[in-house]
């Protein structure tokens, strides 16, 4: 296996961090936490269905959440319970499937069924994604899949919002969420400078091992790369 000596090296790389919708499909963009901010069976708010709660004391909200892997897709109840039995949401559910050429897009949702949540059921439905905002229109009842984003006696509706962190201080010097950051790591002899975006962030001496592989890492949120360069360092006297 080859081992990179660090003492006349370079190397710079660029990052992409929180915006996955730019680079991949509707699937890929959808993982991640949403609050759910609004819910409607029969054309009237039914957010305490999901067990939204606020506190009368301070004010507290507690909303419901769809939490969406690449495999699931579960509605976590205001209390963090798991929406599991069919109930009166008929939001109990497991796994999807996208259509995202339709037009209006797809998505099929196959949830629990039965009174014990030992059988399935698929919901049809109308998806739109557009950034941080996920709606979701899906026949309760009846047949056929929904025309249009609109609740009534037979659909529901659901609006969601993307949970997001953000960890950057006010004086980071990063790019802005969803902008590609330039990342460079300069190592001569036993020093390794880095820089964000041309701005020296942190400076390590008498480093060891001064050879090995390089291994790109983020901590704490999702990261895409590109445009990864290694160059040597022009000699100093």
């Amino acid at each position: 296996m080859k081992h990179i000596l660090f003492s006349t090296l370079s190397f710079t790389l660029a990052f992409l961090a929180g915006s996955p919708t730019a680079l991949a499909g509707d699937r890929d963009a959808m993982v991640g936490t949403w609050k759910i901010a609004e819910f409607q069976d029969d054309g009237r708010d039914r957010m305490s269905r999901l067990g939204f709660r606020k506190d009368k004391k301070t004010g507290k909200e507690s909303f419901p959440k769809l939490i969406i892997s690449k495999d699931e897709i579960q509605v976590l109840r205001g209390d963090g319970k798991r929406e599991s039995k069919q109930g009166l949401s008929n939001c109990a559910w497991k796994r999807c499937t996208l259509n995202e050429t339709a037009s209006p897009k797809t998505i099929d949702l196959v949830g629990f069924s039965g009174k014990e949540g030992d059988k399935e059921k698929t919901y049809l439905a109308l998806y739109k994604l557009d950034g941080d905002k996920l709606v979701i229109c899906y026949r309760e009842t009846g047949k056929g899949r929904p025309t249009k984003f609109e609740s009534d006696g037979h659909m529901n509706l659901m609006i969601c919002e993307r949970i997001t962190t953000d960890s950057r201080g006010n004086k980071d010097v990063a790019s802005p969420k969803g902008e590609w950051t330039r990342v460079e790591a300069i190592c001569r002899g036993r020093t390794v400078t880095i820089k964000i975006n041309g701005v020296i962030v942190n400076q390590a001496v008498d480093v060891f091992p001064g050879h090995g592989k390089i291994l790109l890492q983020n901590e704490g949120h999702e990261v895409y790369f590109r445009n990864f360069t290694i160059s040597p360092l022009k000699e100093t006297k």
